[in-house]
């Protein structure tokens, strides 16, 4: 109907002024969000079953995340670069977890790894 319509033309509107700095908010998001999880399922204070408990360790010992990560970091270097090239200044997004100590997780890894031992 004409409201999707009107949202499709205000995501292309935006697409078009803002391309690379929607794109690098939606980068950050992104591996924020994915350390975020990690952090809440892995979260002491959750009772969980053995398997998930497993599956989670299985999945950070096998570096699995850290190849997610690497990805994500490539992509926001990548966007930087393209803004560089295009001469576009791009704002670092602030990207707030709903549990404000979660903060630094983005640098502590090791903080997720030590829940698992």
């Amino acid at each position: 109907g004409l409201l999707h319509e009107l949202e499709v033309e205000y995501a292309q509107a935006k697409e078009e002024f803002y391309p690379l700095q929607l794109q690098y908010v939606y980068a950050q998001r992104n591996r924020s969000m994915m350390l975020y999880d990690l952090h809440v399922v892995y979260g002491t204070h959750i009772k969980m079953p053995v398997e998930i408990r497993e599956w989670i360790k299985w999945m950070l010992l096998d570096e699995h995340l850290e190849d997610a990560l690497e990805i994500a970091d490539a992509r926001e270097e990548e966007l930087k670069k393209q803004a560089t090239d295009e001469g576009v200044q791009l704002a670092e997004p602030i990207i707030k977890p709903e549990r404000p100590e979660l903060l630094n997780l983005g640098n502590n890894l090791d903080l997720v790894k030590e829940r698992c031992s």
